[in-house]
């Protein structure tokens, strides 16, 4: 099943609201249909096997889904940027950062102990980058901008969520929060803050919301594609994944809203990565970093940023934005349309858009701002399952233009 998917990405673009032009990233949609990304390059301290990252690549899971495949390669050596590794070629500040993935797994292979992880995360740290001022808390820690959705592959049923507002790799000294879940069953495994990688402090109250949160049925982040976001503002951090059984809901994994000075307030780029860990387990799985000698591979549908000036009023100061419902489901069917817009609702303007069930022509899709995200040529009802569900956007054809408002 093809759910929530590149075109509907457009919904959840974002940018920086920052007016310095190194770090002032235009919301954009990446597609990866074809061999190079135009929002994003490779780069990698590795072998650079050619196999191990294709973009423009057709889905073995999806008809018709062309994908960025990321792939181990068993002579690279162990370490976050020896595998195959994307960045975003702008940075972003806060807002919103959206990827639909389908993750690798080794549970249940010939080689169950594989260690890899799959990120998908935002980075920047002092260390390595000068466009920035270092060290803006003062503590005499490398500033480490970096937010995290990370699977390993030993188990791709846990999901870790991580914010690191410092990080030094001699010292290992740090500031972080992280949650690690168990999708499949909802159960929390541990809410801490942690300045060292040994131990770490249990969060409570605002730092621990939501207590609770469903399980996905099933979930396995390798089993098929799902829709993973989170929402960066300046005292908040929002985890999040778009429910499979229905596209309009979105769970609410993690609603960070500790102090300030645990949520980073710097810009960072949106990265992508595949690589073999010798040091890090999954719960529940013993040893679990042999090095991979399987062909362990990862896809990535698409990658989108939309800054925070473009989330409507109306959704930032909604349940969407804030602490999640006792279900920890939250809607955003309530979305209203911004001030000022004239945009049509979504269904009634794609019907008489195509006019068709089935569509033969490309579709161009702009932003408000005519910013071009991307095209899309299918059927009709492909189409609207994969339309965005926020934002105002321009759908051109060699035939006709048309502006809709998707909520």
């Amino acid at each position: 099943m093809r759910s929530f998917s590149k075109a509907s990405a457009a919904t959840i673009l974002l940018s920086s609201v920052i007016s310095t032009a190194a770090f002032a990233a235009d919301s954009y949609l990446e597609t990866f249909d074809t061999s190079t990304p135009v929002n994003f390059t490779y780069g990698s301290g590795g072998n650079k096997a050619a196999f191990t990252h294709i973009s423009g690549y057709d889905s073995p899971d999806e008809s018709g889904t062309k994908v960025l495949l990321l792939e181990l390669d068993p002579a690279e050596k162990a370490g976050a940027w020896q595998g195959p590794n994307y960045t975003s070629k702008k940075m972003g500040h806060f807002g919103r950062y959206v990827a639909r993935i389908k993750t690798a797994s080794a549970r249940g292979s010939e080689q169950p102990k594989a260690g890899a992880v799959v990120g998908f995360y935002t980075y920047y740290n002092d260390k390595y980058g000068s466009a920035q001022t270092p060290d803006i808390n003062g503590n005499g820690v490398p500033d480490n901008s970096e937010i995290d959705f990370e699977w390993l592959i030993a188990d791709p049923r846990i999901v870790y969520m991580t914010a690191y507002t410092d990080f030094d790799d001699e010292t290992g000294k740090m500031g972080k929060v992280n949650r690690t879940i168990n999708l499949a069953t909802g159960k929390i495994i541990s809410t801490t803050y942690a300045n060292s990688w040994s131990g770490g402090t249990r969060l409570t109250g605002d730092e621990n919301l939501p207590e609770t949160f469903p399980a996905i049925e099933g979930y396995d982040a390798s089993a098929q594609f799902y829709t993973y976001g989170f929402d960066w503002m300046s005292d908040h951090i929002r985890w999040w994944i778009i429910n499979p059984k229905d596209e309009k809901d979105t769970i609410t994994l993690w609603d960070y809203r500790g102090p300030k000075e645990r949520i980073t307030q710097k810009p960072a780029s949106l990265m992508i990565n595949f690589w073999h860990t010798d040091d890090w387990s999954v719960e529940g799985v013993a040893g679990s970093t042999e090095a991979p000698g399987l062909k362990f591979q990862t896809q990535v549908d698409w990658a989108s940023y939309t800054p925070e000036s473009e989330i409507s009023t109306a959704e930032s100061s909604s349940s969407t934005m804030g602490a999640s419902s006792s279900s920890g489901t939250n809607s955003s069917s309530s979305m209203s349309e911004p001030p000022g817009s004239s945009a049509s609702d979504d269904n009634t303007a794609l019907k008489s858009f195509f006019e068709m069930s089935d569509l033969t022509e490309s579709v161009e899709v702009f932003d408000v701002n005519g910013q071009f995200i991307g095209k899309f040529t299918g059927t009709w009802a492909d189409f609207v399952k994969r339309m965005p569900r926020t934002g105002v956007y321009l759908l051109k054809t060699p035939r006709k233009t048309q502006k809709v408002w998707l909520r």
